[in-house]
């Protein structure tokens, strides 16, 4: 019994602790609680509340008076231990608690809020499980801003952002030098005779950054097409990540575009086209896949004749190689795990 109730108070302090590790003020789509502000926090263990005392809420409701913790400046008592609590002055939690639409609301709130100017202020937004529904309006990264969600297909920014142009020029969430997202989903879910991408990646340097990402463009239909990533004269690194585009548009879907920039990267990641994995047209640079696994209904890359290398290395293709497509392979295969592709992916 003893050990079961010194489990318990152990479990309860470090959901104290865990809460209390947090900007308070600034917390998006939470009702704020007790104004804990950077810095470190004089907490004690083994308090009860009283009047004298400074109490802690938790989305404005006090803790109950089985209290473990409380707040006091004037430090604790003998029969208290004390403990630093150190608060975050540089990450913003959004919660998830609302409809999504509210939900994506507060995430472009909490985008809107920094401006961080460099490595010695940068942010992190950190997203909760849930949905966050941003409509017709792109989410746009800002440079040394990081988002962060609670893991792929538990954290969702969906919205339905169409392109005006192809190649494809905007997309539900805008990548920024800088800057990496990472433990999210992005789901464009623009659909009938529209242009569609979950994730644009233009004039980015190498320190933009996509890890453990999916980014879903499928439901292009009738005239339309979807794109899971589009590459503009950009340069990101990506890292285990998947590129969805799996709609039945006329367009041709296709997982990556590749349309210049100096030398983008793409580890340990999976792209599935219903068209084409991989299409780059008039880039400059090379674009480098490792450890993946490329697929597309019609071809698996393609790239128009002036386009530099795409090397492909250690990594599964299905689907066809385009004609003068520019394109070197060492180590990859087909998808029957028992043919091995020549130097040129075929």
């Amino acid at each position: 019994m003893l050990k079961r109730l010194s489990l318990g108070l152990f479990g309860l302090i470090f959901v104290l602790f865990g809460f209390l590790a947090g900007n308070l003020t600034s917390a998006y789509g939470l009702a704020s609680g007790a104004n804990v502000t950077a810095g470190t926090i004089n907490a004690c263990v083994g308090a009860t509340p009283s009047s004298s005392r400074v109490q802690i809420k938790m989305g404005e409701r006090p803790l109950p008076p089985s209290t473990l913790l409380r707040v006091d400046s004037t430090g604790c008592t003998a029969q208290e231990k004390s403990l630093n609590l150190s608060s975050y002055a540089n990450t913003l939690l959004v919660s998830a608690n609302n409809t999504p639409s509210v939900n994506g609301a507060n995430l472009q709130a909490a985008m809107a809020s920094v401006n961080p100017t460099g490595v010695a202020d940068a942010y992190l937004i950190k997203l909760e499980p849930g949905v966050y529904d941003l409509g017709n309006s792109s989410l746009v990264m800002k440079q040394f801003v990081d988002l962060e969600g609670s893991g792929e297909g538990i954290t969702t920014i969906s919205g339905v952002v169409t392109s005006t142009a192809v190649p494809v020029n905007s997309g539900l969430l805008v990548m920024a030098s800088n800057s990496e997202v990472r433990y999210l989903t992005v789901d464009n879910q623009a659909g009938l005779n529209t242009t569609a991408a979950a994730i644009y990646s233009q004039n980015v340097n190498s320190a933009s950054h996509l890890t453990h990402v999916t980014a879903n463009a499928s439901n292009g239909s009738g005239a339309g097409f979807g794109v899971g990533m589009a590459i503009t004269n950009a340069s990101p690194l990506v890292m285990d990540s998947t590129f969805l585009a799996l709609g039945s548009g006329s367009g041709g879907s296709t997982a990556v575009t590749f349309n210049g920039g100096t030398a983008p990267t793409i580890l340990n990641s999976t792209l599935k086209g219903a068209s084409g994995g991989i299409i780059a047209s008039s880039a400059a640079g090379t674009l480098t896949i490792q450890n993946s696994t490329i697929s597309g209904g019609s071809i698996a890359i393609s790239a128009s004749s002036n386009t530099p290398r795409i090397n492909v290395a250690t990594s599964q293709i299905s689907g066809a190689i385009g004609l003068n497509t520019t394109v070197k392979c060492i180590f990859t295969f087909k998808s029957d795990f028992a043919t091995a592709t020549n130097s040129n992916c075929s």
